[in-house]
């Protein structure tokens, strides 16, 4: 009997808790830091205004995907045992549970 995959839809409140507020931290981390990076390289207001925004790095992927029910539970928390994740490991992991 195969035992079916926990993904965000269907894991325990505790665990779903967990992962999120994981996932949202590193990614919101991240987030900032390549969005510094950007802004930091900039000359004028105007290239500052241009290139202020959006900017997501790989555990915003994760987590994207992770909420879309894309990665199961067991990917994820493997991942979180990891300080760094790479765009290439991301897209890795992703298609393959895809």
């Amino acid at each position: 009997m195969k035992k079916q995959l926990a993904y965000a839809s269907n894991c325990s409140d505790s665990l779903y808790s967990y992962i999120y507020r994981t996932l949202q931290k590193r990614a919101g981390d991240e987030n900032e830091s390549l969005d510094q990076q950007a802004i930091s390289r900039c000359r004028t207001a105007k290239q500052k205004k241009k290139l202020a925004g959006y900017y997501a790095g790989p555990w915003q992927l994760l987590f994207n995907a992770w909420c879309n029910n894309r990665v199961p539970n067991t990917a994820v928390l493997a991942l979180l045992l990891q300080q760094c994740l790479s765009h290439f490991q991301c897209e890795e992991v992703i298609a393959a549970w895809q």
